[in-house]
């Protein structure tokens, strides 16, 4: 009953959910940063949305902070459909290349796309909540 989408509104792309059943748009992220490729997954003890970002660190919420970075690491947010304040967590940090299509593999594992060796291939990473 819910789409998960990465949309761009007013010139920033940003992560939105679209209720279908009640036809309602909920902003999930509001930053200048490119958020694309949003994925729901659901690990031990915590849900979220996971999805590819240019920003340069979970804390940065504007460009008044940093700017956008010049690769793509894959991030999650968690309680992101309620009022409370959502947490953002970064889940890789690549030197070269970018990381991109998260997606839960298991209950401890997602995989994503990177061309950090200049071919795209599949990597695994482990998710913990440390």
């Amino acid at each position: 009953n819910t789409l998960l989408l990465s949309a761009v509104r007013s010139g920033q792309t940003d992560i939105y959910t679209y209720k279908i059943d009640k036809q309602a748009i909920e902003q999930v992220t509001n930053d200048v940063y490119d958020d694309l490729d949003p994925s729901f997954v659901a690990f031990p003890n915590k849900t979220g949305i996971m999805y590819a970002s240019n920003r340069p660190s979970a804390g940065a919420a504007t460009s008044d902070d940093s700017l956008p970075s010049k690769r793509f690491n894959i991030f999650m947010v968690d309680n992101w459909n309620t009022s409370e304040f959502k947490q953002i967590s970064q889940l890789t940090a690549l030197k070269y290349g970018n990381a991109r299509f998260p997606s839960q593999y298991n209950t401890s594992h997602f995989t994503f796309v990177s061309d950090e060796n200049g071919v795209n291939n599949r990597y695994a990473g482990f998710f913990k909540t440390v």
